[in-house]
């Protein structure tokens, strides 16, 4: 079966990205990407999705209510074999140490040069761009941080099953895979660590 790609943002810029990064990878016939907001349901059918993954997107919505009922949704379009996978900061989100692990990572898979490179032209401005602001949103209270146990309890009241939940860049966020309530397969297990991203944005 032929594997394809959707892909969603609220802001146009986040597409853009998404444009790019698969025709720099040969792959943008298999990626398809549009406009969406996730607390108003996804253009899919039910059941028709694998894997749904929400990367630092739930988090943004202010209210617990808003974020079961984009949850729901994710869930409707998921296969009873499916997968949902999240990512979401926590309380103790630490852009420095957010770096410096993926720093780490970066030596360890590509090399001194690779990781030389990012730390010196790259990180600096994803730190103070990026990384930063998410930590003055948590801060405020804008934005959603959590204990590991309330971004399950989160989960688990939006109708999945937790499956797997670690903590992910350098104790900066959590990461959760759940599938439907009555799955039909058994998807348990880790996933690989996610690392931040390379690219400038």
């Amino acid at each position: 079966r032929e594997i394809r790609y959707l892909g969603t943002d609220v802001l146009e810029a986040g597409l853009r990205r998404l444009r790019r990064r698969a025709e720099e990878g040969g792959s943008n016939q298999r990626v398809l990407g549009f406009r969406g907001d996730l607390t108003l349901g996804l253009p899919l059918p039910e059941n028709s999705v694998d894997v749904v993954l929400a990367h630092f997107s739930l988090y943004t919505l202010p209210g617990e209510g808003e974020r079961r009922k984009a949850l729901r949704l994710l869930g409707e379009v998921l296969r009873p074999s499916g997968r949902l996978v999240l990512v979401n900061p926590s309380k103790t989100y630490d852009p420095r140490a957010i770096v410096r692990e993926s720093l780490q990572l970066l030596h360890h898979r590509k090399g001194w040069f690779s990781a030389g490179w990012h730390r010196c032209f790259v990180y600096p401005f994803s730190l103070h761009l990026g990384l930063k602001f998410v930590a003055r949103q948590l801060r405020s209270g804008r934005w959603k941080a959590y204990e590991l146990d309330e971004l399950c309890r989160e989960v688990e009241e939006a109708g999945f099953r937790i499956q797997h939940r670690e903590t992910v860049y350098g104790g900066g966020a959590f990461l959760v895979t759940a599938g439907p309530e009555k799955p039909a397969g058994d998807l348990s297990g880790p996933i690989t660590r996610v690392a931040l991203p390379a690219a400038s944005e």
